[in-house]
């Protein structure tokens, strides 16, 4: 395990590195955002040390003003996050890394399929791991902030567009994460491409569910072709889950899945 910074838009981004470098199987892990980052933390640790016994190489990118990363929240926002991602595969790229799978997971998911179009164009042989993608930016955000609606309703303030505020110009902390307009607006502006770039390959795994969604099974149809898989998995939804450090029965089916990619 080794620890890199590497020069970002902006910031300097911590890259953490699990395993001696692959260049032909190597993994860029994006993780979820805000409190479900923390809590995936111990479970996509444990997954990516099971996945350097396969014989991958993961990194895992801490994105601008998050984790390890240089940087405020509140004065970044998704649009820097994308520019950073192309630079971290430029990053890979140097090193000598042929063909990287994006693991997104969460946010990450959306992080890397909102942009595959122009990410694909830049590296040909990119494919992409999903475990549990965020459908747009708009629920995502909608959902999180409704949390100190709530908050602020059992303590019986009066009820405030949070949003309203935040797209005003002010900044807004939400469960102790300071939200900017600019942080929000970006976020909002992300959703699932309903066409994949020719010859793309994704592989989307529906966590803590038996079945597909009706809206991950729309996309499913619309993304019909060879090279995208889409498979459910039980379990518990980790990234709301206080205190769940691993979760084993994900592992063989992530690498299963790996291997359709490659």
């Amino acid at each position: 395990m080794q620890g890199h910074f590497i020069q970002g838009h902006k910031h300097r981004l911590f890259v953490l590195q699990l395993g001696a470098l692959q260049p032909q199987r190597c993994i860029l892990c994006l993780p979820p955002l805000f409190e479900e980052m923390n809590l995936s933390r111990a479970i996509i640790a444990k997954a990516s040390r099971y996945l350097v016994e396969k014989g991958y190489t993961v990194f895992c990118l801490d994105y601008a003003g998050t984790g390890d990363s240089e940087g405020e929240l509140e004065s970044v926002d998704a649009e820097l996050w994308r520019q950073d991602l192309k630079l971290t595969l430029d990053w890979l790229a140097e090193k000598g890394v042929q063909d990287p799978v994006l693991w997104g997971v969460r946010f990450g998911a959306l992080l890397a399929m909102a942009n595959l179009d122009e990410l694909s164009t830049r590296y040909p042989g990119i494919s992409c791991l999903l475990w549990k993608p965020v459908l747009n930016g708009k629920l995502l955000m909608s959902q999180f902030i409704r949390v100190k609606q709530a908050n602020a309703m059992i303590q019986g303030d009066e009820k405030i567009d949070w949003r309203k505020k935040i797209l005003e110009g002010e900044t807004v902390e939400v469960a102790g994460y300071p939200i900017s307009a600019a942080l929000l607006q970006t976020v909002e502006s992300m959703v699932m491409p309903s066409e994949l770039p020719e010859n793309s390959a994704v592989a989307w795994m529906e966590l803590a569910s038996a079945n597909l969604p009706l809206a991950v099974n729309k996309l499913k149809d619309q993304w019909h072709r060879p090279g995208v898989v889409f498979q459910s998995a039980e379990g518990l939804p980790f990234w709301q889950t206080p205190e769940l450090f691993e979760q084993p029965e994900l592992h063989a089916p992530t690498y299963s899945l790996l291997q359709e990619l490659n």
